[in-house]
């Protein structure tokens, strides 16, 4: 069925207020409120940072000349960003939190950096239409569009102040201004335009930057258009586009250059956690390319989708036309590069998702065009049981922020019943994780409440790390339990499973004595992920990758027996 010019928009415009809807539900999800001053999600709140003065002298203030973050483990440009949504909002719309206290100013600033973000994950719904129906089709440029509006992972960051999210927007226009290039009549434009983008991207996060490849890959691929161009006319508008994204770069982080020095040391920081550091939870997961592919994506697009892309893939490795060979020349060079981190961090994907939502809905609108009868009904359920798992997924993945946070309610059960000058057992150094028995507990890193305001009371509370001991506190210490004796004990999900998962010796041990000498626990949780609670060790976890538990990881209370 053809719908009327008037109606074609229809769509897509539908497909992008459903994204925006699911975006903005419970966009308010952990920022500051009685407990705690401080977003959970840890990145927010360096980004916060240095993305304004009002919290910190090293941030932005973009329309007082201040334009320079010192700060580049991260690219500027959404740091910049960020700071100009801020001074508009503060501007214009002083409202109900710009005029109050301290934590109901953090509470504006975060959600006007979360808004940012949602908008951008929704306009990569819209680009990856576009960029769908100009390198495919218009029906797979709505599916496309559709799975993305859906997809987990996206879905869910694009609720958080982070980078991943809006570098993947630039990452889609990139590829769509270089698919354009083949019919553009002007294609120097197109490929100069595809340039800018892929720097604006390289500028919001660095391993970004490959989006050039299929760029270059546009610039030197023999193609049909209006006047065939010789080696050199390639090799030209090659270079012209290179040198967009060079300017586009060096334009949105100028700190590259006017900060060199601090520039290369904050890269180079970051390219060694990135690449050599590995953190705890990613101990014992084996080669990263079979991880991320088993775990981030089969959680961050559900596996049915996953499978389905990947069919897709082998697809248009076999039909190699120009548009198969655009996306390609990106979706794998970055696939092998994070796979070699030892960091493997879901939204290290992000930047793949438009990709792989777009090579599913591809092979699946080719493979239902081109069979008839019972296959063709065959291939139409099988689609629709891939978007219905999509759609359940998104769903399981947005509850948690629509409720209150697991470590809020575990905070309120301490305080109504626990005595304000008890002791508290915790196995780890508490952090975002940790119920906010102090409101400063989310610094962005671990320890950093300790001397600001509530930090000398708590600390004398906390057993192991910041109580009256004669040894160095360890993680996981069992002499805690038997000795000092805390009337309860707190632990979060991400302290206790993957210690339990390599078999730490400490963590058996002090599970071992905790289960003897206190009560089974009192369980915190978020609904649970498509196939129900999980159990580790007997304790319930949800084993969803590390940064897709930031809003719903469950929390345990144990009260000691007697």
């Amino acid at each position: 069925m053809t719908l009327r010019p008037a109606l074609q928009p229809l769509p897509i415009l539908l497909i992008a207020a459903l994204a925006l809807a699911l975006r903005l539900s419970g966009i308010e999800w952990g920022l500051p409120n009685s407990l705690h001053y401080l977003s959970y999600h840890p990145d927010e709140t360096v980004m916060l940072v240095h993305s304004t003065t009002r919290f910190g002298p090293d941030g932005l203030d973009v329309f007082a000349g201040q334009f320079l973050p010192h700060f580049y483990n991260y690219g500027s440009l959404q740091l910049v960003l960020i700071n100009i949504a801020i001074s508009v909002v503060s501007a214009y719309s002083p409202g109900r939190h710009l005029g109050g206290d301290f934590a109901q100013q953090l509470f504006t600033c975060y959600l006007t950096g979360r808004v940012l973000t949602a908008l951008m994950g929704t306009a990569t719904v819209y680009v990856l239409w576009a960029l769908g129906r100009r390198a495919y089709s218009d029906p797979v440029g709505l599916s496309a569009a559709l799975m993305l509006a859906i997809a987990p992972l996206h879905l869910q960051h694009s609720h958080f102040m982070t980078v991943d999210v809006p570098a993947t927007l630039w990452v889609t226009l990139a590829l769509l201004w270089a698919v354009k290039a083949v019919t553009d009549d002007n294609q120097t434009r197109a490929l100069v335009v595809a340039g800018c983008f892929a720097g604006l991207a390289a500028a919001t996060k660095y391993n970004c930057a490959l989006v050039l490849l299929p760029v270059s890959v546009a610039a030197l691929t023999n193609q049909t258009t209006a006047t065939e161009l010789n080696k050199t006319q390639k090799t030209l508008n090659c270079l012209a586009a290179c040198a967009a994204a060079a300017v586009a770069y060096l334009a949105a982080c100028p700190g590259t250059i006017l900060e060199s020095r601090l520039f290369v040391h904050d890269f180079l920081f970051e390219a060694k956690h990135v690449s050599s550091q590995q953190e705890l939870w990613f101990q014992g997961t084996g080669i990263g390319w079979w991880y991320i592919a088993r775990r981030n994506l089969v959680d961050g697009l559900g596996a049915p989708l996953l499978l389905t892309a990947v069919a897709g893939a082998v697809y248009a490795v076999r039909k190699h036309n120009f548009a198969d060979l655009t996306v390609l020349a990106f979706a794998l060079p970055y696939y092998l590069l994070v796979s070699a981190a030892q960091s493997r961090y879901a939204r290290y994907e992000i930047p793949l998702l438009p990709v792989l939502c777009l090579l599913a809905s591809r092979f699946m609108v080719e493979l239902t065009g081109q069979t008839l009868g019972a296959k063709k009904r065959g291939a139409q359920l099988m689609w629709a049981g891939v978007v219905a798992y999509t759609a359940a997924s998104a769903a399981f993945m947005l509850a948690p922020f629509l409720l209150v946070d697991p470590r809020d309610r575990a905070c309120e059960w301490l305080n109504n019943n626990v005595p304000a000058d008890a002791e508290i057992g915790m196995p780890d150094e508490p952090w975002f994780w940790t119920p906010p028995l102090s409101p400063y507990f989310s610094m962005p890193g671990p320890g950093q409440w300790i001397g600001l305001p509530d930090g000398e009371a708590e600390a004398n509370r906390i057993v192991p790390f910041y109580g009256q001991q004669n040894d160095e506190p360890t993680s996981f210490d069992s002499r805690v339990l038997t000795g000092q004796s805390p009337p309860v004990v707190v632990m979060s999900e991400y302290e206790y499973f993957d210690r339990l998962r390599l078999r730490k010796s400490d963590a058996l041990n002090y599970m071992a004595v905790l289960s003897r000498r206190y009560t089974k626990p009192i369980v915190f949780a978020a609904p649970h992920w498509l196939g129900g609670i999980r159990y580790i060790d007997g304790l319930p976890c949800q084993d969803l990758p590390h940064d897709m538990l930031y809003d719903s990881a469950t929390v345990l209370i144990f009260k000691r027996i007697g």
